[in-house]
């Protein structure tokens, strides 16, 4: 078990938290489970914004350099929050 617990912390580490997830399940009991539940956590809060990021794309570059205004940037972001988060 000590191995997977130094993978998992090798893992977390370099911020692969899915591969850290995966290793502290291996660990098993109730540290490995309580660990693996926190980097599952972590791992889909970064993948919900690593998407956000990717729907609102470019928008606030392109309101920077004025092709978009502020009302188009807010109904951008907007639908990428609903997309994504939905409310």
């Amino acid at each position: 078990m000590r191995y997977y617990e130094e993978l998992a912390r090798k893992a977390e580490r370099e911020s692969n938290w899915w591969d850290a997830y995966r290793c502290w399940m291996n660990v098993g009991e109730a540290y490995g489970r309580e660990h693996a539940s926190a980097c599952k956590t972590i791992a889909e809060a970064v993948d919900l914004g690593n998407r956000y990021r990717e729907l609102v794309g470019y928008a606030y570059e392109r309101w920077e350099n004025h092709e978009i205004n502020n009302a188009e940037l807010y109904d951008i972001q907007c639908r990428a929050h609903q997309q994504v988060y939905g409310h």
